[in-house]
């Protein structure tokens, strides 16, 4: 399981987690944008600050910049999170039934069963803890489509991406 959410993987209105040990809350990518410096050590950031004390030490700070998210939800709404602090909400049965889908049919594969979930005409296939778009060809053979996917956000891009319909999960 990934533990990372990379900026390139959000869009707005993506659910979202924070990682901190206190915050249970689900939260929605509101907007995107602007960048947060990260400074290596309080030392560093000094070090940015002051050009003379640079110089003078002669050492160079170390930074990374931080995509920023803006988030909705709760009374995190309007805060500015950055992508190391987020975290994907894993797929589950509950997730399932809150975006609209519903539990069809298992089909038997080589490798195992596959659980099979729709909502209108989009499939997914639940295999080892991952999930496939999935699809039955007019010869009647299914097929999973695509690299697994874990997280809700993931979800909702695949679903956005093949319907041109947001996934809304309540």
């Amino acid at each position: 399981m990934k533990t990372e959410i990379k900026a390139s993987d959000l869009r707005v209105w993506n659910y979202i987690m924070i990682k901190t040990s206190n915050d249970k809350g689900i939260y929605q990518v509101q907007n995107i944008g602007g960048y947060k410096r990260i400074f290596k050590s309080k030392e560093d950031e000094e070090l940015y600050n002051d050009i003379e004390k640079a110089l003078k030490s002669k050492k160079i700070a170390e930074w990374h910049d931080e995509m920023l998210f803006g988030i909705c939800g709760g009374a995190r709404t309007g805060e500015r999170i950055i992508e190391s602090k987020l975290k994907g909400i894993p797929i589950t049965e509950e997730w399932l039934l809150k975006c609209g889908f519903k539990y069809m049919d298992v089909w038997l594969h080589d490798e195992g069963m596959l659980f099979v979930w729709q909502k209108d005409n989009f499939s997914i296939a639940e295999h080892k803890g991952l999930y496939y778009y999935s699809f039955t060809s007019s010869d009647n053979y299914s097929y999973l489509i695509g690299v697994g996917i874990e997280y809700i956000h993931e979800l909702q891009n695949l679903y956005y991406s093949l319907t041109k319909t947001e996934l809304e999960c309540h």
